[in-house]
């Protein structure tokens, strides 16, 4: 049976420990002399992870060795999530799904903007470079556009708007909580930043880290019990030891995948 990425983490043990960091991708330029300094804050942010797992005899250990080996180094990919922010601190009821808001017309995309098409033209799309794309796909536009096809904006950045939650909850997520955008290998993980609040209407808008990579496609799914993104080794060199009571010892590190 061929072996399909991203894997599922074995569950046959838990783990021991795990450390996880959050990465951004800022320059600081410090004067020598006056200790005064420039920062620029850059798109780069990403997750890193270091998991210890608990002792283990062989039998264990082995499953988790395989495991390990079927990545190929830094080539395959995994699920992982925080093992102990499964479940969230808010409320988080209701069924989320994203809210990329209401149809636009095709003259009126804005160029550099990400939009999913939801009704295709004949010859509409021509001036965007998407005469041949499928409804639901997801373009860059390139061109003011024409025609009457339809478009829902997609959402960038680091403020995603949802709907579906129960109406006028206070909490609904809270401050650390995580979401998760996709699934397999489009599975990302995002940390909520500030406490949000479902309205009268069922619309929650959240503050996230990491920001948004790409667009999410409108209504689709927002996981908040069990969140993990799609990660792969940090090395292509993975090691295990071996005591003198034949106890095993297996670290290994990770970073987010995209």
């Amino acid at each position: 049976m061929a072996i399909t990425y991203p894997l599922a983490m074995p569950t046959h043990t838990g783990i021991r420990s795990a450390e996880l960091r959050i990465v951004n991708s800022v320059a600081v330029s410090r004067s020598p002399f006056t200790f005064s300094a420039q920062v620029q804050a850059y798109s780069g942010e990403m997750w890193q992870a270091d998991i210890t797992l608990p002792p283990m005899r062989r039998a264990d250990a082995e499953q988790w060795i395989a495991w390990l080996t079927s990545l190929k180094g830094q080539y395959g990919t995994f699920l992982l999530g925080d093992p102990n922010g499964c479940v969230p601190l808010g409320a988080a009821t209701g069924t989320p799904l994203v809210n990329n808001g209401a149809a636009i017309t095709a003259g009126s995309f804005v160029v550099g903007e990400w939009y999913e098409i939801t009704t295709l033209g004949d010859t509409d799309w021509a001036a965007i470079g998407a005469a041949s794309s499928a409804i639901g796909e997801q373009f860059i536009a390139t061109g003011a556009g024409s025609g009457t096809g339809t478009a829902s904006e997609g959402q960038t950045g680091a403020s995603l708007v949802l709907d579906g939650a129960n109406t006028s909850v206070t909490g609904w997520l809270k401050a650390g909580d995580y979401i998760q955008l996709g699934s397999g290998s489009t599975a990302t993980l995002h940390k909520v930043l500030q406490d949000a609040n479902s309205d009268g209407s069922g619309n929650v808008t959240l503050d996230i880290w990491p920001s948004l990579r790409r667009p999410p496609l409108d209504n689709s799914a927002v996981v908040t019990t069990n969140a993990k993104g799609r990660f792969r080794l940090s090395t292509n060199e993975q090691s295990w030891s071996i005591n003198e009571a034949a106890i095993y010892g297996i670290t290994f590190g990770a970073m987010e995948a995209f």
